[in-house]
């Protein structure tokens, strides 16, 4: 009956033994399984996002081309805008300057005009001074 007992307990063991190989057989096939449909998950998601990234860098790059194109047409318009102010102040610049030589002139004139009366009341000075008694004279 030992016998008996042994072999039953011998055979359970193999076949327990059998069943956990089985088992861990159809565990590991569950699990690489489970790695193929995430591998595949992650290599889809990864398809995924690299082509929004894609599709963010070309909108951003698309975004800064029409910045660049705002900003480079508002530094031609404020070139042109500037070529005008600086026209317009050159002109009042020649305005102003030929305002000053005119000035310049009149002064002129003015001083050569003062210098000859000065001159005159000069002489008269001398005549009045000359008529005055030697005693008076200073």
């Amino acid at each position: 009956m030992r016998r008996h007992i042994d072999e039953g307990l011998a055979e359970t063991r193999r076949s327990v033994g059998d069943g956990f190989t089985e088992m861990g057989r159809d565990v590991d096939a569950g699990f690489a399984e489970i790695r193929r449909d995430v591998d595949g998950r992650f290599t889809e998601m990864r398809h995924d996002v690299d082509g929004e990234f894609a599709e963010m860098r070309r909108d951003v790059e698309e975004g800064f081309a029409g910045l660049r194109r705002d900003v480079e047409g508002g530094l031609a318009e404020m070139r042109r805008h500037s070529v005008v102010l600086a026209e317009g102040l050159m002109t009042k610049l020649d305005v102003v300057a030929e305002g000053v030589q005119l000035n310049n002139e009149r002064l002129d004139r003015f001083q050569v005009e003062v210098r000859a009366r000065f001159a005159t009341v000069d002489r008269r000075l001398l005549r009045l001074e000359a008529r005055l008694p030697r005693k008076r004279r200073r």
